[in-house]
């Protein structure tokens, strides 16, 4: 038994390959069979198994975490209204999920369900590239995604605000970034030069779930007041990215800080597919980039072996 305070998304890729080994059906290697390239119905089955499998295991995850009694899913119920139920992100008189906060959680999957070929889109194109399930393809992504660079950037931003406290405590950590002695994750993006286009939307979310007296969006708030002026940020285009504001919308949501990658992936996870969907359909072929060696050549002979 995993303990309650096991990281999410190893959980979530165990349950996900639990899912796939009782489905062996969906795996073509299992079947001798190329089961989803130009194959639309039958990847548009997957698709819907697949994402349906991962708000499952997201929801016995986050239960497990809590100790709380797991809900299952209801045919009656949207895909977003299922989630929140097996989350366990109810009202506990109705058992029914917060009409405001079940809105915002859709206005921000708008903004989060693709992002272009971000890596865990990458990952799972790479995946796909040798004709496998979508679940496979999936469980690569997720594991992508829990790096320090990708969505795991999410828990480093709330930790570095944690780790400030205060709005009056910006000035001072803000110069031990510019001395190369603190990293603010949040904080640039590689696509961007100028400010996200996600965060403006994302602040508007923010207001919605009245996140006011949140004392780390103070901070968040501060830096980005005090960076926007500082021409070591102005230079180098510095700006917050959707990560340094979104973490709010899901703490405001009710997501505790350790299980927003995983949220982030539940959004996200329509985009991936979507992906998979393309490549099946109009591509399929294995990719296998070029690997030219670039280094010193040795002078004298390679040993014996």
């Amino acid at each position: 038994m995993c303990r309650s305070t096991s990281s999410p998304l190893p959980l979530i890729v165990a349950g996900l390959s639990a899912y796939l080994a009782c489905h062996p059906g969906m795996i073509p290697a299992s079947n001798d069979a190329n089961l989803y390239r130009s194959n639309t119905d039958r990847s548009d089955r997957a698709i819907i198994q697949t994402a349906a499998a991962y708000a499952v295991v997201f929801g016995l995850v986050s239960c497990h975490r809590h100790g709380v009694r797991f809900t299952p899913p209801a045919l009656g119920k949207t895909y977003y209204e299922n989630l929140f139920t097996m989350v366990g992100l109810v009202d506990p008189k109705t058992g029914l999920p917060d009409p405001v906060k079940l809105s915002c959680f859709r206005r921000f999957a708008m903004l989060n369900s693709d992002h272009g070929m971000a890596l865990v889109v990458f990952s799972a194109l790479t995946t796909a590239s040798s004709l496998t399930d979508p679940i496979s393809c999936l469980i690569t992504a997720v594991t992508a995604a829990w790096g320090p660079l990708h969505f795991g950037a999410t828990e480093s931003a709330q930790r570095t605000l944690q780790a400030i406290g205060h709005p009056e405590n910006v000035p001072e950590y803000i110069e031990r970034v510019k001395q190369g002695h603190e990293r603010l994750f949040g904080y640039g993006h590689r696509s961007y030069k100028g400010i996200d286009p996600r965060v403006r939307p994302i602040q508007s979310i923010l207001q919605d779930l009245d996140q006011t007296s949140n004392r780390l969006l103070k901070v968040a708030e501060r830096i980005e007041a005090v960076a926007s002026q500082d021409d070591f940020f102005r230079r180098r285009g510095l700006h917050p990215n959707g990560d340094f504001y979104g973490n709010f919308v899901f703490t405001g949501l009710g997501f505790e800080p350790a299980m927003i990658p995983a949220a982030m992936l539940a959004q996200r996870i329509m985009g991936i597919l979507a992906h998979w969907r393309e490549y099946m359909l109009t591509r399929g072929k294995l990719l296998r980039p070029s690997h030219l060696y670039t280094g010193e050549v040795a002078s004298r002979g390679l040993p014996r072996i």
